[in-house]
């Protein structure tokens, strides 16, 4: 199977949509930025395992809510840092993200009688639920995205705690009521990890990145050695705050814990050198020197990021002539007679959906090519609309004059397309092309290739393609 560059490849919890997607997509932009490519993971253990085997560079994990507190299946692994999933790897950023929890449903409050999401979801809406639906059931699921899914699938008596801008890809559901969270803050902190033997700074001026770094330690204390203590009056005498400290309980009976600080400087900074000489007895553990951002000042790790992938470049090159392997010889044709185009590498895709989990693309920069059929005179239309929209058949069969019906999965087969992967570019020759008026040509535009694992990217101007295409109205309303 095609992968993409595991340095070009950044792991999340998934499905598409999670708070852990939008904070990644945020975070290392869409392929067309730094062609960077998004893997999404069932679970959280499984997003550290994708970063700690190579699989994947990097890694988004949230691991703290100031609702819900540290996630269970992150925190307690963080600190183990001889033998926990986290002891491969770096942590090389933490970005604290505002969440806003939206109620979505294709029905009215009124008529809901359950409501799905995670739990952490539940827990930051506890109060809000029980004062605007006190009587609903509630029923869980492992991300918000999945929860969005199956109140799409049971109809208006369901509605999920999701993320708003889920809705392009569930036309089923409507925004309900946003930001339901009970805190007028609710922020998560999300952590950035690579594999410890990716963790050569690649900058070129380092100091210009340290200013938003901090050291983060990690150390066990008791009553009766009181390591605590120690490291907070040593910080105290090199000047150097702690701006977080958080723990757990390792050894109940001599009530051992083990503790993360959050070193308000970077780790290269004299004073930290210093400190650290001096509590080195203390046998503290270095997980990381991560550069601290917030949504509202990403630019800085963001910048950092790119600074690290620079030397990789080369790598979209080799990716595109190697793509090219792969493709039918019709569609290779046809981009040979196109200026400006690339090929992406990426994961299987079977949706739009799918394509805005692997390559971060807003809809409105996705072609959306949907088959339509007239059996009376057996005749196809590929038809393409802006993603996240459907074709109006109606208004195709009126456009051509016929009685087009989308294609069912066999004649899709037949006619050797694949589902996700269709695109003006693969139609047969007898096929009729109708692009929808919406759709702007001066856009950067992703398309399918006729592989479910390469998209196509190019500036989109029907009338300057190599092929015949008619412009016309043929997207559902609104």
């Amino acid at each position: 199977m095609l992968k993409p560059p595991r340095e070009l490849t950044v792991s999340y919890l998934g499905p598409a949509g999670t708070h852990s997607h939008l904070a990644a997509i945020e975070l290392f932009g869409p392929t067309d930025s730094w062609g960077f490519r998004y893997q999404n993971k069932e679970n959280l253990m499984g997003v550290v395992n994708a970063v700690s085997s190579g699989e994947a560079g990097w890694g988004v994990i949230p691991y703290f809510n100031t609702a819900s507190g540290p996630v269970k299946q992150v925190y307690p692994a963080l600190l183990d840092v001889e033998h926990g999933l986290f002891s491969g790897l770096e942590v090389c950023g933490c970005i604290s993200s505002h969440i806003s929890q939206d109620l979505l449903s294709s029905g009215l409050l009124e008529e809901i009688k359950t409501v799905y999401s995670k739990k952490e979801a539940f827990e930051q809406c506890s109060n809000t639920l029980q004062r605007i639906l006190p009587q609903v059931k509630y029923s869980y699921y492992s991300s918000t995205a999945e929860a969005a899914s199956r109140a799409e699938g049971k109809g208006p008596q369901a509605a999920a705690i999701a993320s708003r801008r889920l809705l392009p890809f569930h036309r089923g559901l409507k925004l309900l009521k946003e930001g339901i969270q009970d805190a007028r803050v609710n922020v998560t902190r999300f952590l950035v990890v690579r594999g410890a033997g990716d963790n050569v700074d690649k900058s070129n001026n380092k100091e210009e990145f340290d200013c938003r770094r901090h050291t983060w330690l990690v150390f066990s204390s008791s009553f009766s050695d009181d390591v605590l203590s120690k490291m907070l009056s040593a910080a105290q005498r090199w000047g150097i705050s702690a701006s977080a400290i958080s723990g757990t309980v390792i050894d109940p009976i001599d009530f051992r814990m083990r503790f993360l600080m959050e070193l308000s400087w970077p780790l290269n900074s004299l004073k930290v050198r210093f400190f650290l000489s001096e509590i080195a007895h203390l046998s503290p553990q270095l997980i990381g020197s991560p550069i601290i951002a917030s949504f509202e000042n990403i630019n800085g790790l963001r910048k950092w990021i790119m600074t690290q992938v620079n030397g990789d470049r080369n790598l979209l090159t080799e990716e595109d002539a190697y793509a090219r392997r792969y493709l039918k010889p019709e569609v290779i044709n046809l981009l040979d007679k196109i200026n400006g185009n690339r090929l992406y590498i990426h994961f299987p895709v079977s949706s739009m959906e799918s394509v805005w989990q692997v390559l971060g693309i807003e809809p409105h920069r996705m072609l959306n090519t949907q088959i339509c059929y007239d059996s009376d005179v057996q005749k196809v239309a590929f038809c393409s609309v802006l993603g996240g929209k459907r074709v109006d058949t109606g208004k195709v069969s009126k456009c051509l004059s016929g009685n087009y019906r989308r294609a069912n999965q066999s004649e899709i087969k037949q006619l050797d397309q694949t589902v996700g992967a269709v695109s003006p570019f693969t139609a047969p020759q007898d096929a009729a092309l109708l692009i929808d008026k919406r759709i702007n040509s001066e856009n950067l535009m992703f398309m399918g290739s006729g592989h479910i694992g390469i998209s196509i990217a190019l500036k989109f101007r029907a009338d300057k393609l190599p092929i015949n295409i008619k412009i016309a109205d043929i997207s559902e309303d609104e």
